[in-house]
């Protein structure tokens, strides 16, 4: 998620700082598990998303890469991205098969 990315960088975080202020506030995603989202190698779950999003006092939109701001994404716009998202990780688990 080049997004998420950009913003920890902004935000002098990385992936061990986001699951230390995960934890703090009872939310459990490992270095490990922010890492594989991070490199594209694992897609995270909405719920997943949600926290992150909390955490960082940011909306699941903030965190979607794309172009549009979330100002400017419609309804279907941001499904989409959801779908999308829900997509790469059914493509990640039949690939583990």
């Amino acid at each position: 998620m080049n997004k998420l990315t950009s913003i920890l960088k902004e935000r002098g975080l990385n992936a061990s700082s986001l699951s230390d202020l995960m934890t703090t506030h009872g939310h459990k995603l490992s270095r490990i598990s922010i890492g594989s989202i991070l490199n594209g190698n694992s897609s995270p779950k909405l719920s997943t998303l949600e926290d992150i999003a909390e955490v960082l006092d940011l909306t699941v939109c903030d965190l979607l890469d794309g172009q549009n701001s979330k100002a400017e994404m419609t309804t279907s716009e941001i499904l989409e991205e959801i779908k999308s998202l829900s997509d790469r990780v059914l493509d990640n688990l039949n690939q583990s098969e």
